[in-house]
């Protein structure tokens, strides 16, 4: 019979929204959470079609294959050559492969992880309004009081121009109580004639924005770093699988979301802290991020080689299309697609003051 757990499995929570003050105390660095809302409405989730991801995919290359993963027991899919080998196959082909509907037991399971988001692809998730979707939650209002509300003074050519007045070409802010710094970019007051606070999006182009301006200094912002690391082309990845993939036991050194887009994947996550109960593989190994432990596998007359398993406390949760996991850095996961699946992750790296687990030291 399978294994039992000694404590039982302790669904994620999920929330539809969530404040940036409640994320950093109760979950960065602590615990996974998901947000069933922030991306339901994003592009990627009503857009990418079969065909317009073959599109999308066959400008990435240009000599006309993909490199793709295939499981060498059709099965297991981790980066490297003892679980997949690698197959060069067109994206009409791969996509074709993956979303037929043929019978499941008969067919060979393929995943494509891209090495960086797709052109076309990345400018469908990096859009203004989902951009602050997530910053709204990830930006905590410490980030927000100590980078996002900074302002740059402009100074004012003349005291005869009328700035108190709204105009759609103007990006002229004022820092209003209790709005985030987005709803103070996007909702302009001017409070003094002689010199205005402005909130940027974009600082290189505050010439091109404000041409009849001049003295003009910029900051840095807190938020201008958040939103270059989460949305960074080179570091996002699409995942396009086949139903019953399954990635192994393991765990990624940076903070991680996860976006379902097309199918469902079941997620089954253990915190860092039960790293000595899920027996890694050895630190100088290919595969020391990895568990030596199959979950698939594992029965309860397997107790004596794996002793300390049953001990761990898992976190289960099946994710559906158009909701977003956060996991903290160095948190195991073990991750099946229940359906053909289409997802992408936008990791980002831990900042100067967070710190290593000591039990990940070892």
């Amino acid at each position: 019979m399978p294994l039992e757990f000694v404590n039982k499995p302790v669904p994620i929570t999920r929330v539809e929204h969530l404040r940036p003050d409640s994320f950093k105390q109760r979950y960065r660095n602590k615990h996974p959470i998901i947000l069933t809302k922030i991306i339901s409405d994003w592009l990627p989730v009503t857009k990418w079609t079969t065909s317009y991801l073959q599109e999308a995919l066959e400008q990435t290359c240009p000599n006309g294959d993909l490199q793709v993963f295939s499981s060498l027991d059709n099965k297991l899919f981790i980066n490297n050559p003892e679980v997949v080998q690698t197959v060069n196959i067109s994206p009409k082909d791969f996509l074709n492969l993956v979303f037929d509907h043929q019978e499941q037991s008969a067919k060979q399971r393929f995943y494509l992880r891209t090495h960086s988001m797709p052109d076309i692809l990345f400018n469908d998730i990096n859009i203004p309004a989902q951009v602050k979707s997530l910053l709204d939650v990830f930006c905590s209002n410490e980030d927000e009081n100590t980078g996002m509300n900074r302002a740059v003074e402009v100074q004012c050519p003349t005291k005869t121009e009328n700035v108190k007045e709204r105009t759609e070409q103007s990006a002229l802010c004022s820092p209003d109580e209790g709005l985030s710094a987005w709803e103070q970019m996007l909702s302009c007051d001017v409070h003094d004639e002689n010199s205005v606070s402005i909130e940027l999006e974009d600082s290189a182009n505050i010439q091109q924005k404000l041409p009849h301006y001049q003295n003009v200094s910029l900051m840095d912002t807190s938020w201008q770093k958040l939103q270059a690391r989460i949305f960074n082309q080179p570091t996002m990845q699409l995942w396009v699988g086949t139903k019953g993939n399954v990635t192994p036991l393991h765990y990624d050194r940076n903070h991680g979301l996860l976006a379902q887009i097309v199918g469902r994947k079941e997620l089954i996550l253990f915190s860092h802290e039960d790293t000595p109960n899920l027996y890694p593989h050895v630190s100088y190994s290919e595969r020391a991020h990895t568990s030596r432990v199959d979950l698939r596998k594992v029965y309860a007359e397997e107790d004596k080689r794996f002793p300390r398993l049953k001990n761990a406390q898992p976190y289960t949760c099946t994710l559906q299309p158009g909701e977003l996991l956060y996991m903290p850095p160095f948190w195991w996961h073990d991750v099946t697609s229940l359906d053909d699946c289409v997802s992408v992750t936008l990791p980002w790296d831990m900042d100067s003051s967070e710190t290593v687990p000591g039990c990940m030291l070892a």
